[in-house]
């Protein structure tokens, strides 16, 4: 509560001094000048912006103080917060030097401005004749049934918790830039390549849209295109291949330069070959971002840290290749059926060479298709088939001809 107001040079007021009831306090006169210099005067001691332009005599400071009685008001605590004596009667004393700068005092203690603004919109509450139009604010009208009810401590907890949730926004929006996906089956959108591309960062310069794409072993591909960056690619992608847009994907995401990287199954289609030249590219050019890969070939994950073995939602076990080899049954049993079937592979891809050496040194040219290879897979077995059982027979005959003898 305002018990005494002191104004002196200010505006038109050379010297006042005001001693206010403590019950209903009426200031009036013919004109609202009078009027509206006192609350200009009170909003210099709630922390009002201070002009030069206020000071009547120039030569002089301008000094508005106010005493205030704190009993009852409960900001003892405020106080000791703002490391500041509590007392009964505070004066609050702002001044204004003929230069223009402005001090600030609570109970003849320097404040800063910002604590005079907390302390004074705890004081007083300054409505002037245009604030009636403040009446209309829902968020005027809210405050003040708050302030009726006694729901200041709610209200402070709840600013507290809202805060804090605005925070966490925050800090989960930052978490989630640092993160980049690449699924089985992501998307591309029609427009040229680098189009596409900048999706990860459209800030990306053309030589950083390359790098990617050398890292994501796309860049081979895009330079066949008569376009090359600047080809077109369908809603999508529908004129590429699914090896191609894997691994232009893969490249999306990399140009985002995140901290973690989580590649769903994500070479699923690409040879595996240039599976293995994308993750030595990772493992030389980003190995402080932190890669996820799950993925249904073994090959793919073999060299992480650590790898764990699902099945059916749950883990089986986990480990490096070299422990998983000896404990785990289940991911043995899958390293050895992939690892068969690729030598399969190694061997079809013999057969191919051999035909297409013989076709050449014939004069032919053929079509070497994957019926061809697989023809020739079984043959070669059934030719290894062949000299087993010769040998069988062979072996056979001269352990019958020793007994014989």
């Amino acid at each position: 509560m305002l018990r005494r107001l002191s104004v002196e040079n200010y505006a038109l007021i050379d010297k006042l001094e005001m001693e206010l009831d403590p019950h209903l306090n009426i200031i009036t006169g013919e004109t609202g000048a009078g009027k509206s210099i006192l609350l200009g005067a009170l909003g210099l001691l709630v922390g009002g912006k201070a002009e030069g332009g206020v000071i009547g005599d120039p030569s002089r400071s301008c000094i508005v103080e106010g005493e205030f009685d704190l009993a009852g008001l409960g900001l003892e605590a405020w106080f000791e917060e703002a490391d500041l004596d509590h007392a009964p009667r505070t004066v609050i004393r702002r001044t204004i030097a003929p230069s223009g700068k402005s001090r600030a005092f609570i109970n003849d203690l320097p404040v800063q401005l910002a604590q005079l603004r907390e302390l004074g919109a705890r004081l007083i509450d300054i409505h002037s004749q245009h604030r009636n139009l403040i009446l209309s604010s829902e968020e005027f009208r809210t405050s003040a049934l708050d302030t009726v009810a006694g729901n200041e401590t709610l209200r402070t907890e709840y600013a507290a918790a809202y805060a804090a949730l605005g925070r966490l926004q925050r800090e989960l929006e930052a978490l989630r830039d640092e993160v980049a996906m690449v699924l089985q089956k992501n998307v591309l959108f029609a427009g040229t390549i680098a189009e596409n591309l900048r999706w990860g960062n459209p800030y990306a310069t053309d030589e950083e849209l390359r790098h990617a794409c050398e890292l994501a072993q796309a860049d081979g591909f895009i330079q066949e295109f008569p376009d090359k960056y600047d080809t077109y690619i369908e809603q999508g992608g529908t004129n590429v291949s699914g090896g191609q847009r894997q691994r232009l994907c893969i490249a999306r995401a990399l140009l985002k330069k995140p901290k973690i990287l989580i590649l769903d199954d994500s070479t699923s289609a690409v040879d595996t070959k240039t599976d293995k030249l994308i993750r030595e590219a990772f493992h030389h050019e980003i190995p402080n971002t932190t890669k996820i890969i799950i993925a249904q070939r073994v090959a793919s994950v073999e060299e992480s840290d650590k790898i764990v073995v699902m099945h059916e939602g749950r883990i089986l076990d986990q480990g490096t290749n070299a422990e998983l080899l000896e404990r785990c049954e289940e991911y043995r049993s899958i390293y050895e059926s992939q690892t068969q079937q690729h030598s399969q592979q190694d061997l079809g891809k013999e057969s191919q060479d051999l035909h297409e050496e013989e076709a050449e040194a014939s004069g032919f040219t053929t079509d070497y298709n994957e019926d061809t290879r697989t023809s020739d897979i079984i043959a070669r077995q059934k030719e290894r088939e062949r000299e087993q059982q010769e040998h069988m027979a062979h072996d056979i005959e001269a352990i019958k001809g020793g007994e014989q003898r």
